[in-house]
């Protein structure tokens, strides 16, 4: 039997209509959808003259020499991104693998003095490594592996030419095939040129997406589902977008989309002459219940509303939380779960239980029933793994119950 785990998350409710009708209603076809329940990324600073690292919800540590050129990344597999340094003029890179200060804990020699770091995962294999961008050449030269124990790393695996002498690189899931690719700003004009796959060509996006002199990173800063407002939201998928580091205000703008636009601006907490960084930089407490929730359940969905009597409220579900963070449901045909209902007031109507970005996988979970303007919406409360039952409980005051019990 596994512990009990419990998370609770108010989050608050956003229920347009305290009492609906629901006829009874039957789960859509059989289809099998499988998502990846990540949690968004974040943004970070670090001051290249000291040392020191601001990581968002995290306190500020030191890490490195002056003048080397920072970055972040998944070294060990372990879902959290920590520290890498490039230093410049010995070609060396020094990854730890916590937030916190310490010395490195993986060290080796890969470049040319004068290189840039590419850190992500180039093969799709869920490990981070370190490639290089020689701007000098505009050629990045890709590397699946980590070296060791201060030796060389070796000849990289892949090269290929993307830029112009001069651009500024970077590295992300730019179309969210789970396989990070490579990006170039042009800080002259603040133009990105954007590239999802690993060899010769032209870019497969160009946009504005900063200003002259502005520092740019990539990052999944909203999850598989994007809320920019309580009554809209649109499956985004898992693709990462820019963030532009504006060092004459000390502040990042952040795009939701990769497209030209202005980004959303966060407050002022940097200086000039500090350097961007971003990544998944903690364990958030729902990894504790994602890690308990690994197997196959089945149960019910049930709809707490007002309703008459004999009128049909709870459906079948049937869903599998997979150790790799993503999970399958069978008979849905939207993540989680949908059903079907009708309203004698607005006619039929969709409930659909789907997630949003935010700080948490799970606990952005909300359910929507459409049909109506605007729709309803039912946050998700909190998740109770105790033993081989499953509990998840949506606002209003339990407006809607999952249960189930575990099978394998």
């Amino acid at each position: 039997m596994r512990n009990r785990v419990r998370v609770a998350l108010a989050i608050g409710c956003v229920l347009a209509m305290a009492s609906v009708l629901l006829a009874p209603a039957a789960l859509a076809t059989d289809v099998t959808n499988r998502r990846t329940l990540e949690l968004p990324e974040h943004l970070g600073l670090v001051d290249p003259a000291t040392g020191l690292w601001h990581l968002e919800g995290l306190p500020a540590m030191f890490y490195g020499n002056p003048a080397d050129v920072p970055f972040m990344g998944d070294w060990d597999g372990d879902g959290v991104d920590t520290p890498g340094l490039y230093r410049q003029s010995d070609g060396f890179v020094y990854l730890r693998n916590s937030n916190s200060q310490g010395i490195a804990d993986v060290r080796f020699f890969f470049g040319n003095p004068g290189d840039l770091p590419l850190a992500g995962d180039f093969d799709g294999d869920g490990l981070d490594t370190v490639s290089l961008y020689r701007p000098a050449e505009s050629r990045v030269y890709v590397i699946n592996r980590l070296g060791s124990a201060s030796q060389g790393l070796g000849v990289a695996e892949s090269a290929f030419t993307f830029g112009n002498p001069g651009d500024v690189p970077f590295a992300g899931d730019f179309d969210g095939d789970g396989i990070d690719g490579v990006g170039v700003h042009r800080a002259a004009t603040g133009l990105v040129y954007l590239k999802n796959g690993l060899a010769p060509g032209q870019a497969d996006l160009a946009f504005v997406a900063a200003r002259a002199g502005d520092r740019v990173v990539a990052g999944d800063w909203t999850g598989p589902w994007d809320c920019m407002d309580e009554f809209g939201c649109e499956e985004t998928g898992l693709v990462d977008t820019l963030a532009a580091y504006r060092p004459a205000e000390g502040r990042f703008y952040v795009h939701d989309v990769n497209a030209t636009g202005p980004g959303f601006e966060t407050p002022v907490w940097g200086e000039a002459d500090w350097m961007p960084v971003s990544g998944r930089f903690i364990r958030h407490p729902v990894d504790e219940v994602a890690t308990a929730m690994v197997g196959a359940w089945t149960g019910t969905v049930e709809l707490q509303f007002e309703m008459p009597p004999g009128v049909d409220r709870i459906w079948p579900m049937a869903i599998e939380f997979l150790a790799d963070g993503t999970y399958t449901a069978t008979g849905t045909d939207m993540p989680w779960a949908k059903f079907l209902g009708a309203d004698p007031n607005v006619g039929s109507r969709t409930w659909t239980v789907h997630g949003v970005g935010g700080d948490g996988a799970f606990g952005e979970l909300f359910i929507e029933g459409t049909a109506i303007n605007p729709p309803d919406h039912a946050w998700l409360e909190s998740i109770v793994v105790d033993g081989d039952r499953l509990t998840m409980e949506y606002s209003r005051a339990g407006a809607v119950l999952i249960q189930l019990e575990r099978v394998s």
